[in-house]
């Protein structure tokens, strides 16, 4: 699963670019909700066809690239803020590849010191070079973007590569990047000077920093190894396809059906009272805090009836969930 936040901002970059993202959205089978939950999760099947579709509706060769240049600063929400807000570019660096390694999910990010020079490693999993070219263009301008912008110094790469092969023109790629850049290499990098990645940053801000750390202690739980919060992490954008499967969950982890399961025992929880805490969990919350009809929260939670949905939640409540909904919009005395 990828983060609905990578989904948001390349519609945002398509609306800029002339691209009808609705109709791309329809194709996709996406609702607006599942794209606007601040804390939603897609598919990475969706999101590595969403890096397709855009890109080739744009009829921009350079795609991934302009829109690199053109993305105003947050677009990519906290993550992007905490990581400009951070002392020094290799802190910024680290941070880059340790917060993608749990929201990314399309692809591998690495931070390498090789002694005088450092490189992010970008590495595609879900797709081949050619098919995510754009992503992988945009991944690696965006970093080179934004480093110029917030060092005094403008650093810049010193050597650009990508996988895929060369595109007919490459001299927007030598403007965006201002360094060599080879392609039909092993894997996508930039590599930079490790002198110049001690570099204070101009929008270093402790002060963000700290506000930052609840973020990222959430980020820390969600990559802490354990299989039952990995799930919890997937679940409700899974349910919300109607595939939560234990084949599914395996597949999506990449683990074995009998490896998840036996994981699972060992932290002493069955893959079904899981799904159903996931599920009361996200019941609760529609029903208390959200507009939409029981019908469409018994859809979204994978019931095939909305009786069945309610039954469950007078299981996990002992109430209906309009006696719920209408409890939690009466006021306080």
């Amino acid at each position: 699963m990828v983060s609905a936040l990578f989904m948001r901002a390349l519609f945002d970059i398509g609306v800029r670019a002339g691209v009808d993202v609705e109709k791309i959205r329809e194709s996709l089978k996406l609702t607006k909700s599942a794209i606007e939950d601040v804390n939603g999760w897609v598919s990475v099947d969706v999101m590595t066809r969403a890096w397709i579709d855009v890109p080739r509706a744009s009829s921009d060769p350079e795609f991934g690239l302009h829109a690199a240049e053109s993305m105003p600063t947050g677009l990519y929400g906290v993550l992007e803020y905490a990581t400009i807000s951070s002392p020094t570019l290799r802190v910024a660096l680290e941070r880059v590849a340790r917060y993608y390694r749990i929201v990314g999910a399309m692809s591998e990010v690495s931070f390498l010191d090789e002694g005088e020079t450092s490189k992010i490693v970008f590495r595609s999993v879900v797709a081949a070079p050619e098919e995510l070219r754009h992503y992988s263009e945009h991944f690696l301008a965006l970093i080179a973007a934004r480093t110029r912008l917030i060092t005094s110094a403008q650093v810049s790469p010193t050597l650009v590569s990508f996988p895929h092969a060369a595109p007919k023109k490459t001299d927007e790629h030598a403007r965006v990047f201002k360094a060599p850049v080879y392609f039909s290499q092993p894997r996508a990098e930039l590599t930079y000077r490790t002198a110049d990645l001690t570099v204070p940053l101009s929008t270093f801000n402790p002060d963000f920093l700290r506000l930052f750390e609840r973020e990222e202690a959430h980020l820390a739980s969600l990559d802490n190894g354990s299989v039952a919060q990995r799930i919890r992490n997937v679940l409700p954008g899974t349910l919300r396809q109607g595939e939560a499967s234990v084949g599914t969950l395996s597949r999506k982890l990449g683990l074995s059906t009998r490896t998840l399961q036996r994981k699972l025992q060992e932290e002493g929880i069955s893959f079904t009272d899981l799904v159903d805490q996931v599920r009361e969990e996200e019941a609760r919350r529609y029903v208390a805090e959200s507009k939409m009809s029981l019908g469409e929260i018994a859809f979204v939670l994978g019931f095939s009836q909305p009786s069945a949905f309610f039954r469950a939640f007078k299981r996990w409540t002992g109430t209906t969930p309009s006696d719920f909904r209408a409890q939690g919009d009466r006021p306080s005395t």
